[in-house]
């Protein structure tokens, strides 16, 4: 009996085929992901990508892609660019037919973010993806026409007076 595998999408594969094709598969994903705006983050515009929905057709980074694990698997299908997990045709041509740019007019452009992204952006980044793949709150809108998220910082430890460093010991 033929071993077969399953991407993302669903698709069954011949496990020994795509074993052969995985460098050819790669080098066609890194030219993919070199093209137009795919080298930066479809979210929050970082630099590199490393991760891709695969049903989205976007590139993100790493910590966008931890926002998309959260949208859950019916809306973002996230899978790893970094050369450690097996792609499979179907997934490379959802990836070249959308694509950063072309999400970008489908889905519109979200509110910029402050960069970097940190832990204290998560809570609204998180709802702003949401709302742009779920609800497309802000298809056929440009950066110009999006507010920006504002930006939540993380508060700074009040300073100490010379005298007090000895306490903490």
């Amino acid at each position: 009996m033929t071993e077969t595998v399953t991407s993302k999408l669903g698709k069954t594969y011949n496990k020994a085929e795509m074993d052969a094709r995985d460098e050819e598969l790669h080098r066609r994903l890194n030219a993919i992901k070199s093209r137009g705006g795919n080298s930066r983050c479809a979210e929050c515009g970082a630099s590199p990508t490393s991760w891709a929905s695969v049903s989205l057709g976007v590139f993100v980074c790493t910590n966008c892609a931890q926002i998309h694990r959260g949208l859950g698997a019916h809306v973002s299908k996230i899978k790893s660019c970094m050369g450690t997990y097996q792609w499979f045709p179907d997934e490379l041509e959802a990836m070249d037919g959308m694509g950063n740019d072309k999400a970008a007019l489908k889905y519109g452009v979200p509110p910029a973010p402050a960069k970097p992204v940190d832990y204290a952006m998560y809570g609204p980044l998180f709802n702003t993806t949401k709302d742009r793949y779920e609800k497309l709150a802000f298809a056929g809108k440009s950066a110009a026409t999006t507010p920006k998220i504002p930006v939540v910082t993380k508060p700074a430890a009040p300073k100490k007076k010379d005298d007090e460093w000895e306490d903490d010991w």
